[in-house]
């Protein structure tokens, strides 16, 4: 086997290494980071409830005490 293939695939071979590494150290980072999602960590999520409370106050005025009720229907 010629010199120059010898290093190519040294090369190759060397960058495939790398790249595992790379993989290898940032699941090493992230393995044991507190969970950022409320529903992971237990909590209850209010998120929805709040941003549908924000739109109905912000597109028709709607009281904010009474923004989780349901709105009433139109007759017509």
């Amino acid at each position: 086997m010629p010199i120059t293939s010898i290093l190519m695939l040294a090369g190759i071979v060397s960058a495939f290494v790398l790249f595992g590494a790379v993989l290898a150290w940032g699941e090493h980072q992230t393995r044991d980071l507190p969970p950022t999602n409320r529903r992971r960590a237990g909590q209850r999520d209010t998120s929805r409830a709040s941003t549908v409370a924000e739109i109905k106050i912000a597109a028709g005025g709607v009281n904010p005490e009474n923004a989780l009720e349901p709105a009433p229907e139109s007759v017509g």
